[in-house]
């Protein structure tokens, strides 16, 4: 039964791959690093920073993050709320810096032996600061809510191998001007390997449609390779 799951796991990765790589627009590398320290009691700190850049195509972007969060774990549900900045630069076309508060929560439904389902719904408050290159800049706020569903399905007897497969909608409450981008939503598939009992490691493959509207609304797809490193650690 095992080996069915992984050969569909398998077949479905490569043939969503090839149909979404046939009409992309441009191959992103991110990576990530992700950390928890455990406090006293229910209450935990979860941070991440990351860098991605963008490969290939008709315009080079990179961008970095730091983020950071209070989470409060009631035992099925955790509630989070945190900041985070976000620099993004396009050589000789946009310098972007976005601040970020967010609240969210998460939780588990359901779960079986090898299958869990995992919830994130998350409240966003993004102001953006853009300058381009013809010497303009402009102030935005993008309210925005999103929901992210997590298959976990684990592959082997000692738990190491985990396939992820998810889905994540975005959705603006409320924008006063357009920033520089805006996704819509994010497709997710890949491996988690557990290598320690503080670390593990996730390739995954995002699939990502968006719309730049320093290109006149241009409609792109996003397929990105992504690299993370998660650990925990105890007081």
């Amino acid at each position: 039964m095992l080996r069915v799951l992984k050969g569909h796991l398998l077949v479905f990765g490569l043939v969503s791959s090839t149909l979404v790589f046939s009409q992309s627009d441009y191959l992103a590398i991110w990576t990530d690093y992700n950390h928890t320290n455990l406090l006293k009691g229910k209450w935990s700190l979860s941070s991440d920073y990351g860098y991605r850049v963008r490969l290939k195509y008709d315009y080079y972007w990179q961008r970095l993050h730091a983020r950071t969060g209070i989470v409060y774990n009631t035992g099925k549900v955790k509630l989070l709320a945190g900041a985070a900045v976000f620099f993004v630069y396009l050589p000789g076309e946009v310098v972007d810096l976005e601040l970020r508060p967010w609240q969210g929560a998460k939780y588990q439904w359901p779960q079986f032996d090898r299958f869990k389902f995992n919830h994130f719904v998350r409240l966003e408050e993004r102001i953006y600061y853009t300058s381009t290159s013809n010497s303009s800049s402009y102030n935005s706020f993008e309210l925005k809510f999103r929901y992210s569903l997590m298959l976990k399905c684990v592959l082997t007897k000692s738990e190491k191998w985990v396939a992820l497969l998810g889905f994540e909608p975005f959705f603006n409450l409320y924008v006063n001007q357009k920033p520089l981008a805006v996704a819509k939503s994010r497709t997710t598939t890949g491996v988690s390997y557990t290598l320690s009992s503080k670390t593990k490691l996730r390739l995954t493959y995002v699939y990502q449609p968006k719309t730049i509207s320093i290109f006149k609304d241009v409609g792109i797809y996003s397929n990105v390779i992504r690299l993370s490193v998660i650990q925990k650690f105890k007081k």
